[in-house]
This record gives structure tokens, sequence and C-alpha cells, in this order.
């Protein structure tokens, strides 16, 4: 019965002078997302946005720091994905990190983002609206002249623009 008490008591002494594999793992996740991080940036400023973001949200997921989510979403909004640039800016304020020029630069993207998003909504809503009325106008025969007229067709006159000058009379030369 000793001999087993003191085997246990030994095995715990020496685990408590090793290091904890908790730390291990947390210095080996920092790295995995120091190198995710390169990779994101690689893709940054070679101006591949979307992949730029896959990888800072890697980064993120493998060390959950506010940078990496704000610049996932800097990148997604750069790269035109606007509405998850908007959920990740949002989230980025919900986080209320001490890192005050980031809280502020995520609420002036964020507003930037849904004005441009409200700008699109606006032009779509207005470009269907302009379709609606010219479909609604064509099928009523109201469709003026003018309206129906090709735009530059009353210059060409033929295939090879040559013979197009030749045929209008423009530079024409006569033989002596």
């Amino acid at each position: 019965k000793w001999p087993l008490l003191a085997l246990v008591l030994v095995a715990m002494a020496a685990a408590a002078w090793l290091p904890a594999p908790a730390q291990a793992t947390d210095d080996d996740r920092k790295k995995a997302a120091l190198k995710m991080l390169e990779v994101a940036k690689f893709f940054y400023h070679e101006g591949k946005f979307l992949k730029a973001a896959e990888g800072f949200h890697e980064a993120y997921a493998i060390d959950p720091r506010p940078e990496f989510l704000f610049n996932a979403a800097r990148a997604e909004h750069l790269g035109m994905a606007l509405e998850k640039a908007v959920e990740h800016y949002q989230r980025c304020l919900t986080l209320k990190t001490a890192n005050k020029k980031l809280n502020e630069r995520a609420k002036l993207y964020l507003g930037q983002v849904k004005a441009t998003l409200a700008a699109i909504a606006k032009a779509r809503a207005e470009g269907q609206q302009s379709a609606s009325d010219k479909t609604a106008a064509h099928k009523a025969g109201e469709l003026k002249h003018e309206e129906k007229r090709l735009e530059g067709m009353t210059e060409i006159r033929a295939a090879d623009p040559e013979a197009s000058r030749l045929a209008s009379g423009a530079n024409s030369t006569t033989d002596d």
C-alpha cells in the first residue's frame, strides 16, 4: 500500500515540475494563428480580399483577437462581401475591446458599408421600377421613335470602314 502511495506522490510531484500541456497548446495555437495571419496579410496585399478574409477568420478561430476579426471584416468590405462585413464589424463592436482605435474604425466602416448597401438597394429598386415602367410603356405601344433608334447606326453603311467612307463620298479622290 505504501509503495503505491509513494509512487503516486512521485508522479504528482514530477507532473508539477513539467510544463503543463495546456501551456504548450497555447503557444502552438498562437504560432498557428500568427502563421494564418501572415497568409491572410499576403492575400490582402495582393488584393485577394476574400481569400484574406478567410485567413483572418481562421486566425481568429485559433486565437480570438479582435484585430483578426476586424481585419476579416475589412477584407470582406474591400472584397464587396458587404453583408458579411456588416456582420463582422458589428461583432467587433460587441466585443467592447479596449482598443479605442479599432472600435472607432469598426464603427466608421460599418457606417460606410451600411450606406453602400442602402445605395445599392435604392439603385436596384429604381432600376426595377424603371424597367417595369419601360416594359409597361412598350406593351402599351408608347415608346417614341427616339427610344427605338439604335445608337450610331446611321453612320455605318458597310462592315468595312473603307467601303463606308467611299460609299459616303468622304475623302474620295479622282484620278486625272
